[in-house]
């Protein structure tokens, strides 16, 4: 009796552990560039982008695209996740030896990860990873009833898991777009080859034609790439697409180290509105405001911020907003600090 307790307490030691890893890995690592789902303009952004609900889409995407070793890591990375529950739950919970108990609690572990991922917009809301999560955890169940065979899967799945948590801050899409301009001179107008809400994207002159984009084996138009919104343009400048970036409307962009935004107050909202897509941020301590015109007039724009865990205004910036009748905006400034 004795034993066996000191062998539970052994086991929840380790569970304790793996519970930790299993947090930082799928939540905690991530919380840097957490936003809630409900702020303005992030629920239509990440749903477009990081949301997917077509069972294999991901894992055929990424079969396609990605070199053999990241498709490894992110798809054995997902089955071997929670492959350890399938030890750790029915030695410590009597209930959870039977399957149906632990294929319940399995599933509402694998919902409440990915519903925290989707409020906080970390990561990906993906049926993919629900799937891989989910067999991942059943394999280990099934395993446990050949006890050697699991301890040299427990050993397998740490092994798997700590490469993938040291390629946490690696970005596959980074690794695996390359570009080939074959445009031999560069003259003429620019080229716009793209816009989203917020900006316009340039070629410096007409060489769409001849601009491809190389996608492990593939070789593709970049303009038709685009055209299918699989990735951010963001992700694809990052990789080290040379292109021209315009803003769409009127902006300004204020940095402001530990503050965030208390409110934005417009006089007369017939004549503009003001938007600040935190996703567009460069940074977490600048904030960019672009000013979309309505029709013409005159307006007044106070913006206030706050000082993170004060609680107090530290700070407001007023603007003196025109609209002419050709929906151009002007703008003058005063700083008022209480």
């Amino acid at each position: 009796m004795k034993e066996r307790n000191k062998d539970l307490r052994i086991t929840f030691f380790f569970f304790g552990i793996y519970l930790i890893f299993w947090l930082y890995i799928t939540i905690f690592n991530r919380l840097s560039t957490a936003h809630f789902i409900f702020e303005e303009g992030v629920f239509e952004y990440y749903t477009k982008w990081y949301v997917n609900l077509i069972p294999l889409k991901s894992i055929l995407y990424m079969v396609r695209n990605f070199e053999i070793f990241d498709i490894l890591i992110n798809i054995l990375g997902n089955f071997f996740l929670f492959m350890p529950f399938g030890y750790f739950l029915p030695t410590l919970f009597k209930k959870q030896n039977k399957v149906s108990h632990y294929l319940f609690t399995i599933f509402n572990l694998i919902f409440l990860i990915e519903f925290c991922q989707f409020f906080l917009t970390i990561g990906s809301f993906d049926i993919d990873d629900f799937l891989l999560n989910f067999f991942g955890a059943y394999i280990g169940f099934k395993c446990l009833e050949r006890k050697k065979i699991f301890k040299i899967l427990i050993i397998f799945c740490i092994w798997v898991l700590l490469i993938a948590l040291l390629k946490q801050e690696k970005t596959i899409e980074q690794n695996t777009f390359q570009f080939l301009d074959l445009s031999k001179n560069c003259v003429g107008e620019m080229e716009k080859i793209y816009e989203d809400d917020y900006y316009e994207y340039f070629f410096p002159c007409p060489k769409s034609d001849v601009y491809y984009i190389q996608i492990g084996n593939e070789r593709r138009l970049l303009k038709d790439f685009l055209n299918e919104d699989i990735v951010q343009i963001s992700t694809l400048i990052d990789s080290g697409l040379d292109c021209i970036k315009k803003a769409k409307y009127e902006s300004i962009k204020i940095k402001k180290e530990g503050y965030y935004i208390s409110e934005v107050k417009i006089e007369n909202e017939e004549v503009l509105k003001v938007e600040n897509p935190i996703y567009y941020r460069e940074n977490h301590n600048i904030f960019e405001f672009f000013f979309i015109p309505l029709q013409e007039g005159t307006t007044k724009i106070t913006i206030r911020f706050i000082l993170s865990g004060s609680g107090d205004l530290e700070e407001e910036r007023i603007y003196e907003v025109k609209v002419d009748k050709n929906l151009k905006v002007s703008l003058e400034s005063q700083e008022d600090f209480e």
